[in-house]
């Protein structure tokens, strides 16, 4: 781990305080567990964007569908 220095308003700090007393963790693992989820939701938020741009490009673009009606077909001959 690093150590870095964060500054807060005193008031965040009392309620950080009070969260890390309640859940008995230090204020550091309070943050790491923030940041961490942080991180995390942005993740998805960018996923579920791609994910969006992708869907409305796969609409639009016959390219990205023109074998999509062979999905069912056999390619095996079993003749």
């Amino acid at each position: 781990m690093e150590r870095i220095q964060v500054l807060l308003d005193p008031w965040d700090r009392q309620e950080l305080e009070k969260l890390a007393k309640e859940a008995n963790m230090s204020m550091s693992g309070i943050i790491r567990d923030l940041i961490r989820d942080y991180v995390s939701r942005q993740k998805k938020i960018k996923l579920r964007k791609a994910a969006e741009l992708m869907e409305n490009e796969y609409r639009v673009n016959d390219e990205l569908t023109a074998f999509s009606a062979l999905d069912s077909e056999d390619f095996i001959d079993e003749a």
